[in-house]
Protein backbone atom coordinates (compact mmCIF):
# COMPACT_ATOMS: atom_id res chain seq x y z
CA UNK A 1 0.00 0.00 0.00
CA UNK A 2 1.36 3.49 -1.33
CA UNK A 3 -0.22 6.53 1.12
CA UNK A 4 0.52 9.78 -1.10
CA UNK A 5 -1.10 13.21 -0.51
CA UNK A 6 -4.02 14.21 -2.99
CA UNK A 7 -1.72 17.20 -4.16
CA UNK A 8 1.45 15.20 -4.98
CA UNK A 9 -0.88 13.18 -7.22
CA UNK A 10 -3.34 16.37 -8.64
CA UNK A 11 -0.19 18.46 -9.40
CA UNK A 12 2.05 16.37 -11.89
CA UNK A 13 -1.07 15.14 -13.07
CA UNK A 14 -2.85 17.95 -14.37
CA UNK A 15 0.26 18.69 -16.49
CA UNK A 16 0.51 15.67 -18.19
CA UNK A 17 -2.77 14.71 -18.55
CA UNK A 18 -3.46 17.31 -21.97
CA UNK A 19 -1.19 14.04 -23.64
CA UNK A 20 -3.05 11.38 -22.99
CA UNK A 21 -5.27 10.01 -26.23
CA UNK A 22 -9.13 10.90 -25.89
CA UNK A 23 -9.34 8.30 -28.71
CA UNK A 24 -6.58 5.56 -28.38
CA UNK A 25 -5.60 3.09 -30.76
CA UNK A 26 -4.02 1.02 -27.90
CA UNK A 27 -5.24 0.96 -24.49
CA UNK A 28 -1.58 1.49 -23.23
CA UNK A 29 -2.19 4.84 -24.39
CA UNK A 30 -5.32 6.09 -22.09
CA UNK A 31 -3.22 5.38 -18.91
CA UNK A 32 -0.20 7.32 -17.33
CA UNK A 33 2.76 6.07 -15.89
CA UNK A 34 3.50 6.72 -12.52
CA UNK A 35 6.74 6.18 -10.90
CA UNK A 36 8.33 6.11 -7.41
CA UNK A 37 12.05 6.11 -6.58
CA UNK A 38 12.49 7.03 -2.94
CA UNK A 39 10.79 10.98 -2.55
CA UNK A 40 10.24 11.43 -6.05
CA UNK A 41 6.93 10.62 -7.64
CA UNK A 42 7.04 11.39 -11.18
CA UNK A 43 4.10 10.72 -13.77
CA UNK A 44 4.16 10.42 -17.81
CA UNK A 45 1.99 10.32 -20.64
CA UNK A 46 2.22 9.90 -24.53
CA UNK A 47 0.28 9.61 -27.21
CA UNK A 48 3.52 8.25 -29.32
CA UNK A 49 4.23 11.47 -30.77
CA UNK A 50 4.54 14.07 -27.72
CA UNK A 51 6.01 12.24 -24.28
CA UNK A 52 5.42 14.39 -21.13
CA UNK A 53 6.79 13.71 -17.83
CA UNK A 54 6.67 15.94 -14.47
CA UNK A 55 7.80 15.06 -11.10
CA UNK A 56 7.01 16.15 -7.03
CA UNK A 57 8.85 15.84 -4.35
CA UNK A 58 6.87 13.55 -1.25
CA UNK A 59 7.22 14.49 1.79
CA UNK A 60 8.89 11.09 2.91
CA UNK A 61 10.55 8.29 0.79
CA UNK A 62 8.50 5.18 -0.25
CA UNK A 63 9.41 1.81 -1.29
CA UNK A 64 10.25 2.23 -5.04
CA UNK A 65 7.09 1.26 -7.24
CA UNK A 66 6.24 1.57 -10.99
CA UNK A 67 2.39 0.93 -11.97
CA UNK A 68 -0.16 2.49 -14.47
CA UNK A 69 -3.89 3.82 -14.49
CA UNK A 70 -6.44 5.93 -16.73
CA UNK A 71 -5.27 9.00 -16.82
CA UNK A 72 -8.47 11.13 -17.34
CA UNK A 73 -10.43 8.80 -14.69
CA UNK A 74 -7.61 9.23 -12.11
CA UNK A 75 -7.54 13.01 -12.33
CA UNK A 76 -10.99 12.89 -12.57
CA UNK A 77 -11.26 11.29 -8.91
CA UNK A 78 -8.46 13.39 -7.44
CA UNK A 79 -10.68 16.85 -8.56
CA UNK A 80 -13.17 15.07 -6.47
CA UNK A 81 -11.49 14.58 -3.84
CA UNK A 82 -11.29 17.18 -0.93
CA UNK A 83 -7.97 19.05 -0.22
CA UNK A 84 -5.20 17.94 1.60
CA UNK A 85 -6.55 14.19 1.87
CA UNK A 86 -3.95 11.15 1.76
CA UNK A 87 -5.18 8.70 -1.08
CA UNK A 88 -4.06 4.71 -0.58
CA UNK A 89 -3.10 2.74 -3.88
CA UNK A 90 -4.02 -1.07 -3.12
CA UNK A 91 -1.74 -2.37 -5.79
CA UNK A 92 -2.68 -6.03 -7.41
CA UNK A 93 -1.62 -7.72 -9.88
CA UNK A 94 -4.81 -6.63 -12.53
CA UNK A 95 -6.75 -3.57 -10.67
CA UNK A 96 -5.52 -0.76 -8.69
CA UNK A 97 -7.61 -0.17 -5.38
CA UNK A 98 -7.87 3.50 -4.55
CA UNK A 99 -9.24 4.81 -1.12
CA UNK A 100 -9.55 7.98 0.99
CA UNK A 101 -11.71 8.39 3.62
CA UNK A 102 -14.81 6.34 2.45
CA UNK A 103 -14.41 6.51 -1.11
CA UNK A 104 -13.09 3.45 -2.69
CA UNK A 105 -12.33 3.14 -6.35
CA UNK A 106 -11.17 0.11 -8.50
CA UNK A 107 -9.14 0.66 -11.47
CA UNK A 108 -7.99 -1.45 -13.73
CA UNK A 109 -4.05 -1.58 -14.52
CA UNK A 110 -2.36 -2.58 -17.09
CA UNK A 111 1.61 -3.90 -16.94
CA UNK A 112 4.33 -1.03 -16.82
CA UNK A 113 5.99 -3.28 -19.50
CA UNK A 114 3.65 -2.00 -22.25
CA UNK A 115 4.00 1.58 -21.78
CA UNK A 116 5.94 2.99 -24.65
CA UNK A 117 9.39 4.38 -24.03
CA UNK A 118 11.64 6.60 -25.90
CA UNK A 119 14.21 4.70 -27.79
CA UNK A 120 17.80 6.10 -27.44
CA UNK A 121 19.36 7.95 -29.82
CA UNK A 122 22.33 10.19 -31.06
CA UNK A 123 22.14 13.96 -29.42
CA UNK A 124 23.14 16.51 -32.56
CA UNK A 125 22.58 19.86 -30.48
CA UNK A 126 22.67 19.94 -26.55
CA UNK A 127 22.02 23.91 -25.13
CA UNK A 128 19.96 25.92 -22.80
CA UNK A 129 17.34 28.64 -23.27
CA UNK A 130 16.06 30.83 -20.79
CA UNK A 131 12.18 29.57 -20.61
CA UNK A 132 11.14 33.51 -21.70
CA UNK A 133 13.30 33.50 -24.51
CA UNK A 134 11.51 29.73 -25.55
CA UNK A 135 8.07 31.45 -24.81
CA UNK A 136 9.07 34.64 -26.81
CA UNK A 137 9.88 32.01 -30.14
CA UNK A 138 6.95 29.95 -29.92
CA UNK A 139 4.35 32.52 -29.38
CA UNK A 140 5.76 34.81 -31.63
CA UNK A 141 5.60 32.34 -33.91
CA UNK A 142 2.81 29.03 -33.42
CA UNK A 143 -0.34 31.03 -34.52
CA UNK A 144 1.19 30.55 -38.37
CA UNK A 145 1.45 26.67 -38.21
CA UNK A 146 -1.05 24.73 -40.12
CA UNK A 147 -3.56 22.15 -39.24
CA UNK A 148 -3.89 18.86 -41.19
CA UNK A 149 -2.09 20.33 -44.44
CA UNK A 150 -1.00 17.29 -47.27
CA UNK A 151 2.17 19.72 -46.86
CA UNK A 152 2.85 17.82 -43.67
CA UNK A 153 6.16 19.83 -42.71
CA UNK A 154 3.98 22.62 -42.91
CA UNK A 155 2.18 21.00 -39.89
CA UNK A 156 4.53 22.32 -37.44
CA UNK A 157 7.15 24.63 -36.61
CA UNK A 158 10.69 24.89 -38.17
CA UNK A 159 13.26 25.67 -35.05
CA UNK A 160 16.67 26.55 -36.38
CA UNK A 161 20.10 26.40 -34.56
CA UNK A 162 23.05 28.16 -35.20
CA UNK A 163 25.72 29.67 -33.41
CA UNK A 164 24.60 32.21 -30.86
CA UNK A 165 20.74 32.00 -32.54
CA UNK A 166 18.37 30.17 -32.28
CA UNK A 167 15.57 30.58 -34.95
CA UNK A 168 11.85 29.78 -34.88
CA UNK A 169 9.55 29.85 -38.35
CA UNK A 170 6.11 28.85 -38.85
CA UNK A 171 3.93 29.04 -42.17
CA UNK A 172 0.91 27.38 -43.78
CA UNK A 173 0.93 28.88 -47.48
CA UNK A 174 -0.46 32.51 -46.87
CA UNK A 175 1.48 33.93 -44.32
CA UNK A 176 4.87 33.04 -41.96
CA UNK A 177 5.97 34.41 -39.15
CA UNK A 178 9.58 34.36 -38.01
CA UNK A 179 11.33 35.05 -34.67
CA UNK A 180 14.60 34.85 -33.03
CA UNK A 181 16.34 35.05 -29.84
CA UNK A 182 20.57 35.16 -29.18
CA UNK A 183 21.48 32.80 -26.69
CA UNK A 184 25.10 31.30 -26.63
CA UNK A 185 26.09 28.11 -28.27
CA UNK A 186 29.01 27.52 -30.73
CA UNK A 187 28.03 24.79 -34.01
CA UNK A 188 29.86 23.69 -36.50
CA UNK A 189 26.64 23.77 -39.00
CA UNK A 190 23.41 24.94 -38.96
CA UNK A 191 20.84 21.99 -37.41
CA UNK A 192 17.33 22.56 -38.52
CA UNK A 193 14.58 20.73 -37.22
CA UNK A 194 10.61 20.62 -37.47
CA UNK A 195 8.15 20.33 -34.39
CA UNK A 196 4.35 18.95 -35.08
CA UNK A 197 2.05 21.07 -33.75
CA UNK A 198 1.01 19.06 -30.61
CA UNK A 199 4.25 19.29 -29.47
CA UNK A 200 4.66 23.30 -29.66
CA UNK A 201 1.05 23.74 -28.41
CA UNK A 202 2.05 21.35 -25.22
CA UNK A 203 5.56 23.05 -24.96
CA UNK A 204 3.65 26.55 -24.14
CA UNK A 205 1.04 26.14 -22.05
CA UNK A 206 3.92 24.19 -19.83
CA UNK A 207 6.04 27.07 -20.22
CA UNK A 208 3.19 29.40 -19.03
CA UNK A 209 4.16 33.32 -18.64
CA UNK A 210 7.78 34.28 -19.05
CA UNK A 211 10.32 33.04 -16.59
CA UNK A 212 14.29 33.17 -16.24
CA UNK A 213 15.10 29.96 -15.61
CA UNK A 214 16.72 27.78 -17.81
CA UNK A 215 15.18 25.04 -19.90
CA UNK A 216 17.49 22.15 -21.35
CA UNK A 217 16.67 21.72 -24.81
CA UNK A 218 18.49 18.13 -26.88
CA UNK A 219 18.01 17.81 -30.76
CA UNK A 220 18.38 13.77 -31.36
CA UNK A 221 17.60 12.04 -34.89
CA UNK A 222 14.16 11.29 -34.20
CA UNK A 223 12.91 13.58 -31.50
CA UNK A 224 13.44 16.93 -29.06
CA UNK A 225 13.37 17.29 -25.76
CA UNK A 226 13.10 20.12 -23.24
CA UNK A 227 13.67 19.38 -19.66
CA UNK A 228 13.56 21.67 -16.38
CA UNK A 229 13.04 20.70 -12.51
CA UNK A 230 9.15 20.31 -13.43
CA UNK A 231 8.73 18.67 -16.36
CA UNK A 232 10.47 17.00 -19.38
CA UNK A 233 8.59 17.12 -22.86
CA UNK A 234 9.97 14.74 -25.93
CA UNK A 235 8.39 15.36 -29.41
CA UNK A 236 9.02 13.32 -32.61
CA UNK A 237 10.00 15.30 -35.18
CA UNK A 238 8.64 15.58 -38.83
CA UNK A 239 10.64 14.03 -41.29
CA UNK A 240 10.60 16.73 -44.30
CA UNK A 241 12.11 19.80 -45.50
CA UNK A 242 10.83 22.75 -44.49
CA UNK A 243 10.48 25.84 -47.53
CA UNK A 244 13.76 28.38 -47.36
CA UNK A 245 12.04 31.30 -45.15
CA UNK A 246 14.51 34.01 -46.27
CA UNK A 247 13.26 33.55 -49.88
CA UNK A 248 9.58 33.71 -48.56
CA UNK A 249 10.67 37.39 -47.05
CA UNK A 250 9.05 40.26 -48.98
CA UNK A 251 12.10 42.21 -50.34
CA UNK A 252 12.43 45.59 -51.89
CA UNK A 253 9.18 47.23 -50.66
CA UNK A 254 8.87 50.98 -51.58
CA UNK A 255 6.29 51.52 -49.10
CA UNK A 256 6.45 51.97 -45.65
CA UNK A 257 4.00 52.80 -42.88
CA UNK A 258 3.58 53.38 -39.35
CA UNK A 259 0.94 52.54 -37.63
CA UNK A 260 -0.91 52.95 -33.69
CA UNK A 261 -0.98 48.87 -33.12
CA UNK A 262 -4.44 49.42 -30.76
CA UNK A 263 -6.04 51.36 -33.44
CA UNK A 264 -5.62 49.33 -36.18
CA UNK A 265 -6.71 46.08 -34.25
CA UNK A 266 -10.04 48.15 -33.06
CA UNK A 267 -11.15 49.06 -36.54
CA UNK A 268 -10.15 45.29 -37.66
CA UNK A 269 -12.63 43.92 -34.87
CA UNK A 270 -15.03 46.20 -35.67
CA UNK A 271 -15.44 45.62 -38.93
CA UNK A 272 -15.15 41.87 -38.52
CA UNK A 273 -18.97 42.09 -37.09
CA UNK A 274 -20.18 41.65 -40.67
CA UNK A 275 -17.74 39.05 -41.71
CA UNK A 276 -18.50 36.11 -44.18
CA UNK A 277 -17.08 32.86 -43.75
CA UNK A 278 -13.87 33.74 -46.56
CA UNK A 279 -13.24 36.19 -43.43
CA UNK A 280 -11.73 38.70 -46.39
CA UNK A 281 -11.48 42.60 -45.37
CA UNK A 282 -10.45 45.14 -48.16
CA UNK A 283 -7.36 47.39 -46.85
CA UNK A 284 -7.01 51.34 -48.63
CA UNK A 285 -4.51 53.29 -48.87
CA UNK A 286 -4.93 56.75 -49.90
CA UNK A 287 -3.17 60.32 -49.20
CA UNK A 288 -2.73 60.10 -45.22
CA UNK A 289 -5.69 57.36 -44.50
CA UNK A 290 -5.85 53.72 -44.27
CA UNK A 291 -9.60 52.57 -44.94
CA UNK A 292 -10.79 49.07 -43.73
CA UNK A 293 -13.67 47.68 -45.62
CA UNK A 294 -15.72 44.29 -45.28
CA UNK A 295 -19.01 43.98 -47.51
CA UNK A 296 -20.86 40.54 -47.34
CA UNK A 297 -22.97 38.34 -49.09
CA UNK A 298 -26.46 39.98 -47.51
CA UNK A 299 -25.38 43.67 -49.19
CA UNK A 300 -24.25 44.65 -45.64
CA UNK A 301 -21.08 46.82 -45.51
CA UNK A 302 -18.68 48.38 -42.75
CA UNK A 303 -16.16 51.17 -42.95
CA UNK A 304 -13.46 52.03 -40.58
CA UNK A 305 -10.77 54.76 -41.24
CA UNK A 306 -7.20 55.60 -39.86
CA UNK A 307 -4.92 58.76 -40.25
CA UNK A 308 -1.64 57.81 -41.13
CA UNK A 309 1.67 58.86 -43.00
CA UNK A 310 0.88 57.64 -46.15
CA UNK A 311 1.98 59.95 -49.47
CA UNK A 312 2.29 57.60 -52.36
CA UNK A 313 -0.16 56.03 -55.13
CA UNK A 314 -3.40 54.89 -53.83
CA UNK A 315 -3.70 51.58 -53.34
CA UNK A 316 -6.31 48.50 -52.65
CA UNK A 317 -5.18 45.13 -50.68
CA UNK A 318 -7.01 42.07 -49.90
CA UNK A 319 -6.56 40.41 -46.72
CA UNK A 320 -7.96 37.43 -44.43
CA UNK A 321 -9.07 39.25 -41.14
CA UNK A 322 -7.94 36.65 -39.00
CA UNK A 323 -4.23 36.78 -40.59
CA UNK A 324 -3.45 40.55 -39.94
CA UNK A 325 -5.35 40.16 -36.08
CA UNK A 326 -2.96 37.04 -35.29
CA UNK A 327 0.15 39.35 -36.43
CA UNK A 328 -1.08 42.50 -34.25
CA UNK A 329 -2.09 40.50 -31.09
CA UNK A 330 1.83 38.71 -31.03
CA UNK A 331 3.35 42.53 -31.08
CA UNK A 332 3.28 44.15 -27.73
CA UNK A 333 4.67 47.72 -28.70
CA UNK A 334 2.41 50.98 -30.11
CA UNK A 335 3.20 51.39 -32.90
CA UNK A 336 4.14 48.55 -35.74
CA UNK A 337 5.54 48.99 -39.41
CA UNK A 338 3.90 47.79 -42.63
CA UNK A 339 6.27 47.25 -45.93
CA UNK A 340 4.40 47.26 -48.90
CA UNK A 341 4.84 46.74 -52.74
CA UNK A 342 1.92 46.50 -54.60
CA UNK A 343 -1.77 44.36 -53.77
CA UNK A 344 -0.03 40.86 -55.37
CA UNK A 345 3.03 40.58 -52.93
CA UNK A 346 3.13 39.93 -49.62
CA UNK A 347 3.27 42.18 -46.86
CA UNK A 348 6.13 42.67 -44.22
CA UNK A 349 4.94 43.78 -40.60
CA UNK A 350 7.57 44.55 -37.96
CA UNK A 351 7.25 45.70 -34.32
CA UNK A 352 8.75 48.28 -33.50
CA UNK A 353 11.15 48.45 -30.85
CA UNK A 354 11.20 44.57 -31.53
CA UNK A 355 14.11 43.68 -33.79
CA UNK A 356 13.47 39.79 -33.01
CA UNK A 357 10.22 39.01 -35.01
CA UNK A 358 8.73 39.44 -37.98
CA UNK A 359 5.67 38.61 -40.33
CA UNK A 360 4.49 38.28 -43.67
CA UNK A 361 1.24 38.10 -45.07
CA UNK A 362 -0.15 37.55 -48.37
CA UNK A 363 -3.04 39.44 -49.82
CA UNK A 364 -5.87 37.85 -51.21
CA UNK A 365 -8.01 38.31 -54.73
CA UNK A 366 -10.77 41.43 -54.02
Amino acid sequence: MLKIKREHILQPLQMVVGVVERRHTLPILSHVLIKITGNKLTITATDLEVQLSASVDLDEALPDEEFTLPGRKLLDICKTLPDSAIIEFHLDPHQIIIKCNKSRFNLSRLSSDEFPQLEQEEIVVETTITKNSLYFLLEHTHFAMAQQDVRYFLNGMLMEFASDKMTTVSADGHRMALAWQFYQIKLDEVNRVIVPRKGVLELMRLLGSSESEQITLKVGTHHIHFSCNEFTLSSKLIDGKFPDYQRALPRNGDKTIMINRDEFKEILQRVSVLLDKNRSIRIELAESKLKAIVSNSEQEEAEEEITIDYSAAPLALGFNVGYLLDAVNAMESPTFKITLTDANTGVLMEESGNECAVFVVMPMRI
